[in-house]
């Protein structure tokens, strides 16, 4: 059957295709697993494009503090209501937001209570 493949060009040559996946995943932290039978092998190849819940809860994370970012870049300053409406979120979530931000060395907390607001850290 591999004969008939290569003739008609739907494979380049014999036995190159394990060395090709391998390479694929080196680097990747998964690992290609193959099992033999006494007439048969099966390889299961770990999906390279999926992402863990934990991944993107992550990915949303760094994008709503670059969305922050962006318009404290563009207004000067945000203020913990701003980035609400910007990002459809409640107070709460808002407040731990814009304290990672400040955490992280990106933004600097002015004024107290009701005119607080944040600005870029230089």
């Amino acid at each position: 059957m591999a004969n008939v493949f290569y003739r008609l060009e739907l494979i380049e040559a014999y036995g190159t295709g394990i060395r090709k996946i391998m390479d694929i995943y080196e680097g990747s932290g998964k690992k290609p697993q193959i099992g033999t039978s006494d007439n048969a092998f099966k390889i299961i190849l770990p999906n390279l494009n999926a992402q863990t819940e934990k991944e993107q809860i992550s990915d949303e994370r760094d994008s709503q503090e670059e969305k922050v970012i962006q318009l404290a870049r563009k207004q000067g300053m945000v203020t913990r209501q701003e980035v609400e409406k910007l990002l459809d979120i409640g107070q709460t979530t808002s407040g731990r937001l814009l304290k990672k931000i400040m955490k992280n060395g990106q933004l600097i907390q002015e004024g107290k209570g009701k005119i607080t607001h944040y600005r870029l850290s230089k």
